[in-house]
């Protein structure tokens, strides 16, 4: 038996099965991805048989192959017939004489390797030993085949379950796109439907614009009343001009009173005491203090008046003098 190198001893070790699991597997993994290691160890094979047939291995490596044999149960057949042959090998051997087995070894020494693979005749291979070295062989490389089998179907199957992952992905994201686009067309026609109702909105105010009446800038004659207090204290009484084409008169007046109301009421009446007009007035939005009242010029002859203001519980706020000359 000639000198094994280190690789070829660890799968001879891998072969009899007396690496762990995690080394076997490291092997396996391996000669799947290795097409060189995977002939080496099918040649560390055929290295083996022909020592196990020749007599070569140690006693303990012997019963190692034989038991690697027997415990394998997927090939139970070939296992049952390689018995048989080794059984029959076995006898054959035990009947040889010493000297015809020298002969033999000789005749196998002076042949080439070629010639002592020449196949034999179908007679002669069940009467041969060299029949059942070929088996055991078959046997070996068939369980080979198995391990390389079950490890490519463990990666296939690592494949699948992946490939099963990405399926599941692709659909939770199509579902997640779906979900997106329906509420895109959702948001759309929200905001169609918010566009359509301003659109509405913009032609009813300016429908309602256009229907109202409008008073053009020369027609509003604008006026600031100061209360009766200031005009006491050495201010003068405003004068209201009313020209012709005036037709609205619109006073303002800054409240000086601390009183917030909600309301005022306010009343136009000549200096002998009639009343001329008469409103509420709601406080500006802007500024509160500031009030505007409206009063139509037809109603202000050339005579002087006052106007009165008061809260929304008539509480009085003061009053305010002017002068109407046409």
């Amino acid at each position: 038996m000639k000198q094994k190198t280190e690789q070829e001893e660890e799968i001879v070790r891998f072969l009899l099965g007396e690496l762990s699991d995690a080394e076997r597997t490291q092997i396996e993994e391996r000669f799947l991805e290795d097409n060189r290691y995977f002939e080496q160890i099918c040649a560390v094979e055929d290295a083996l048989v022909d020592d196990y047939v020749e007599g070569a291995l140690t006693d303990d490596e012997r019963a190692k192959v034989e038991r690697l044999l027997r415990s394998s149960r997927r090939q139970a057949r070939e296992i049952a017939f390689t018995r048989d042959l080794i059984e029959s090998a076995a006898e054959l051997s035990a009947r040889e004489s010493p000297k015809k087995k020298t002969e033999r070894h000789k005749s196998h020494d002076w042949q080439s390797p070629l010639a002592a693979r020449r196949p034999p005749t179908l007679g002669q291979a069940m009467r041969s030993p060299l029949f059942a070295a070929v088996a055991l062989l078959l046997v070996i490389a068939a369980a080979g085949l198995l391990v390389w089998n079950i490890a490519l179907q463990g990666k296939i199957a690592g494949i699948a379950a992946r490939q099963a992952e990405i399926e599941r992905q692709d659909q939770e994201l199509k579902r997640q796109l779906d979900e997106e686009g329906n509420q895109r067309d959702a948001l759309a026609k929200q905001l169609e439907s918010e566009q359509n109702s301003r659109n509405q909105t913009e032609q009813d105010l300016l429908a309602l614009q256009q229907s109202l009446p409008t008073a053009r800038p020369n027609d509003v004659l604008g006026v600031e009343l100061p209360a009766l207090a200031l005009v006491r204290s050495g201010g003068r009484t405003p004068l209201v001009r009313i020209s012709p084409g005036i037709s609205e008169v619109r006073f303002r007046i800054n409240v000086e009173s601390s009183d917030k109301y909600t309301t005022y009421n306010a009343a136009i009446r000549t200096y002998v005491g009639q009343q001329i007009w008469q409103g509420r007035i709601n406080p500006g939005q802007v500024n509160p203090r500031r009030l505007i009242l409206r009063v139509p010029a037809k109603l202000l002859a050339t005579q002087d008046y006052i106007l009165r203001l008061s809260g929304d519980s008539d509480a009085e706020i003061g009053e305010y003098p002017f002068r109407v000359r046409r």
